[in-house]
């Protein structure tokens, strides 16, 4: 018989999921030992992955671990959490029921965790991955970063295309061909050699002329829809990059990269209600957004339509 229980990624776990786990620490007239429950997880983030309506209705879409925080044993401090942000934690003054992982140990730059830091968190993440050479380099070096002004040195970029989406199978996957298009041209300018004054159409990896600062491999490109994500597998193999990693937001819970383009598919927000309703795409879907947008490492490219998002 156990008396500790520790569930890590717990906020994707239902009830159903965590009960036969749960069952290994209940009381026992023989062990005088207290259980003690460990649940690790991130609420702001995915939770479980549900599919069927009725579920959804009854609420196995929210985690245990999102619905425990809800008691007040855990919503006061998580109250005080937003009152005062990271230095409530930081003084160590906090409550002794739950605990704040506030460090942040993937972003190279303190820029790329500001937006979600202060959309999902509270504004309590603090930045402590030091800035590598790589990564001064790739700012000081690509083209399409802004090169003067306030933006200098800023490892974002957000590229405008205003195409529109199209749906497949009736609505329940869209695309977007511009974006397509415009992510394959930003990961040639990455791979590019430094000093080469057009992109190579083949190969990529296969160019001698300078030295390139970024692999393909170290390209990640995301989108919340199945079919962009299939249309952009194929044009990438078609222009030679084949390297690049390409999948949807839920594949990339967990994981990172050193570069992360974003595709949110979505263009006219006349769609938006569908969407919402049905629980997919990124611009009505907090959780799914705050992934996509803590992936990158050194670099985060969103391509989509400004005036939208």
């Amino acid at each position: 018989h156990w008396t500790h229980l520790l569930v890590d990624e717990a906020a994707q776990g239902t009830e159903p999921d965590l009960a036969p786990a749960l069952a290994c620490v209940l009381p026992h007239p023989r062990c005088y030992a207290t259980p003690a429950i460990i649940l690790v997880g991130d609420p702001a983030q995915l939770g479980p992955a549900i599919k069927n309506d009725m579920c959804r209705s009854q609420g196995l879409d929210v985690s245990l671990f999102e619905r425990l925080s809800r008691l007040p044993v855990y919503a006061q401090s998580l109250a005080r959490l937003k009152r005062h942000g990271r230095s409530i934690v930081l003084s160590g003054e906090f409550s002794a029921h739950s605990g704040h992982l506030i460090r942040n140990y993937r972003a190279r730059h303190p820029a790329l965790l500001h937006l979600p830091s202060t959309l999902f968190y509270s504004d309590s993440l603090v930045p402590c991955a030091p800035a590598n050479g790589r990564l001064i380099d790739l700012l000081n070096n690509w083209t399409q970063l802004p090169r003067r002004g306030a933006l200098r040195g800023m490892p974002m970029l957000f590229a405008d295309v205003r195409s529109h989406e199209e749906w497949v199978d009736e609505g329940v996957s869209w695309w977007n061909e511009g974006e397509v298009q415009k992510i394959v041209e930003m990961c040639r300018s990455l791979v590019e050699p430094v000093g080469c004054s057009t992109p190579s159409t083949n190969n990529p990896r296969n160019s001698n002329n300078g030295q390139c600062i970024v692999k393909p491999s170290e390209i990640a490109v995301i989108s919340p829809f199945r079919e962009q994500v299939w249309r952009l597998r194929v044009a990438l193999r078609a222009a030679g990059l084949g390297d690049v990693a390409v999948g949807p937001v839920e594949a990339y819970q967990g994981q990172e990269a050193p570069i992360v383009i974003l595709s949110p598919v979505r263009s006219r927000s006349r769609f938006l209600a569908s969407d919402r309703e049905a629980g997919q795409g990124l611009v009505c879907e907090a959780k799914r957004l705050n992934v996509a947008l803590t992936r990158a490492r050194e670099l985060l490219i969103v391509v989509g339509n400004a005036e939208l998002l």
